[in-house]
């Protein structure tokens, strides 16, 4: 069987058969084994009794007592007589009770080796006719030695009937008890799997439809299923959120780069229509070569980008020093400041650690900075902090800029997401810059925040978790062991 519904129905098939099966066959052999050790009681009782009631001398056996032997249940033939044989040892006279002179039966003398086992019963089954009995052997000592043999037996009849009937009832009620309970266990996983079906046809919509956006809706559904779709809920929204991020990333890429693609076209188709002088060639070329600058920028953010998305292992970290950092890159960020006609403060307090990636953590720092020079205003200032804190090392980039809209500030560390939407390039950028920024600071552990409002500058602030050595031993290139 293919379907869950049908191996559940045939397991539970099986396994229901098989308890019934143990449990039948355990409650069938306790009854059994229960009457059947009350009818011994019984036989071993009246064997006692019996005993006393009669002596045996030169083979000859004497009644001290008739009155036992004379009663109706040795004298009358049914389901609860009693049977009784007294036999001289070895060859003397044989004494039965009158229901088994009427059955005209002998019970056989069976030649036991009684000479070391003295005041012990033999128990065994025997046949006769259509009749089962259950007989008890008891052999009589005197001096050590075997006079008699006492033979004390009952019918089997009722026990055997009894049983039957039982193994009858078991036949009858185990097939009805497997049909109700085969017919509750479909219902109820019927119900129990009707939720499936339901995310199933749902997924199939989705696939027709190519839209992730509709949810699974179940009415009713147990715990398991309930917490399974609001996982699948969740796993569509993100899958669709990142389709859309795929749908937006490729066409603002391929904006970006046709965008210098055809200003480099248009400037070659007209600087070769005609002639042209040196200085124009030179022009041209110049213009050129600032869209391959901007088309190389463009790249290596995309493919710095990519790198960090298929990036299966952490990045090489050890303890390093943010001040030295920042101290060994401020001059070039003065000088781009500079150029820009942009003051740039710092303060940055001494023996800042942090673990990270060199590489990186300058990677996020010029990008921090470069945005506070290009989207300030003219002879704008920015200042670059750097702290420690109780719990963190704090990273601050803050300028006297634009500033951002609080509705666009969600936004912005969205790839190609700009906020000049009318004129996207006027500021050179490709919109790439801040998503490096926080892939960085996530894979430092790290939380970045903004706070700005229009026309009023932008403040970053980069939290590092402090560092916290679990052992003294570093390695020579100052890598952490734990991290």
């Amino acid at each position: 069987m293919k379907t869950i519904k049908g191996k559940l129905l045939l397991w539970n098939g099986i396994l229901l058969i098989a308890t019934f099966i143990l449990l039948e066959s355990i409650v069938y052999l306790t009854v059994k084994q229960a009457l059947y050790n009350e009818l011994d009681s019984n036989l071993y009782d009246e064997c006692m009794e019996v005993s006393d009631l009669f002596v045996v001398e030169n083979g000859d056996i004497t009644f001290l007592d008739d009155h036992e032997w004379n009663e109706a249940e040795h004298s009358e033939v049914g389901a609860n007589a009693i049977y009784f044989q007294i036999v001289a040892y070895p060859h003397g006279a044989i004494i039965k009770s009158s229901n088994l002179e009427e059955l005209n039966y002998t019970f056989a003398i069976t030649p036991y080796e009684y000479a070391d086992i003295p005041d012990q019963v033999f128990i065994t089954n025997i046949e006769v006719g259509n009749h089962k009995f259950r007989k008890l052997d008891y052999p009589i000592y005197e001096n050590g030695t075997m006079v008699a043999l006492l033979t004390v037996a009952s019918t089997l009849d009722i026990i055997e009937n009894f049983m039957n009937v039982n193994l009858k009832a078991f036949l009858i009620i185990t097939p009805i008890c497997l049909v109700i309970s085969l017919a509750g266990m479909w219902i109820l996983s019927k119900n129990s799997l009707k939720p499936l079906e339901q995310i199933t046809q749902t997924a199939k919509r989705m696939l027709a439809s190519s839209n992730l956006k509709q949810p699974i809706k179940v009415t009713r559904a147990d715990k398991e299923v309930s917490h399974l779709i609001d996982t699948l809920n969740e796993l569509f929204g993100k899958l669709d959120k990142s389709i859309e991020e795929i749908k937006n990333f490729s066409a603002n890429a391929s904006h970006e780069l046709r965008t210098p693609l055809t200003i480099m076209r248009g400037n070659i188709d007209v600087i070769l229509s005609r002639e042209r002088t040196p200085d124009q060639y030179r022009e041209t070329l110049q213009i050129i070569l600032e869209e391959v600058k901007k088309l190389s920028r463009i790249v290596d953010s995309m493919l710095m980008l990519a790198r960090s998305d298929a990036l299966k292992e952490k990045l090489q970290m050890s303890v390093l020093r943010l001040d030295e950092v920042i101290k060994q890159n401020l001059p070039v960020w003065k000088k781009i400041a500079q150029m820009e006609e942009i003051e740039l403060n710092h303060s940055v307090e001494p023996s800042l650690e942090i673990v990270g990636n060199e590489e990186w953590i300058q990677e996020l720092i010029t990008n921090l900075v470069e945005n506070a020079i290009k989207y300030n205003h003219p002879h704008g200032k920015v200042f670059l902090r750097a702290y420690q804190k109780p719990e963190q090392i704090v990273l601050e980039v803050e300028d006297t800029g634009i500033g951002i809209p609080e509705e666009e500030q969600d936004k912005i560390f969205n790839r190609f997401y700009r906020i000049d939407k009318n004129n996207p390039r006027s500021f050179g950028g490709s919109g790439l810059g801040l998503a490096i920024v926080k892939w960085i600071v996530e894979e430092h552990q790290g939380r970045i925040s903004l706070t700005s409002k229009a026309n009023e500058g932008a403040l970053f602030r980069v939290e590092f978790p402090i560092v916290e050595f679990e052992d003294s031993s570093l390695t020579k290139a100052g890598e952490i062991k734990n991290w």
